[in-house]
């Protein structure tokens, strides 16, 4: 662990809930769908299979380079308007 970066630590209380594999692709799904961006949208957009993109965000499939920059084009389109 990096000493700069310390883990939360967690109270009796909170849930323990995995992190998913790719926080930063977690981040940007979840300012898409509150920006109105639906999943199906985002693929078709970023030029990928709905499925794929499901796959990545559930951490079910690691996305290549190619595939994470056709996302990040895509989210980069939508946020300009």
């Amino acid at each position: 662990m990096n000493p700069r970066c310390p883990r939360p630590t967690l109270t009796a209380t909170e849930p323990r809930t995995p992190s998913p594999p790719y926080p930063w692709l977690a981040i940007s799904f979840e300012l898409a769908a509150n920006c109105g961006l639906s999943q199906i949208e985002l693929a078709r957009q970023a030029g990928i299979r709905p499925e794929t993109l499901n796959r990545i965000e559930q951490g079910r499939n690691k996305p290549s380079i190619p595939t994470i920059a056709k996302i990040d084009r895509a989210l980069t389109e939508f946020s300009k308007g």
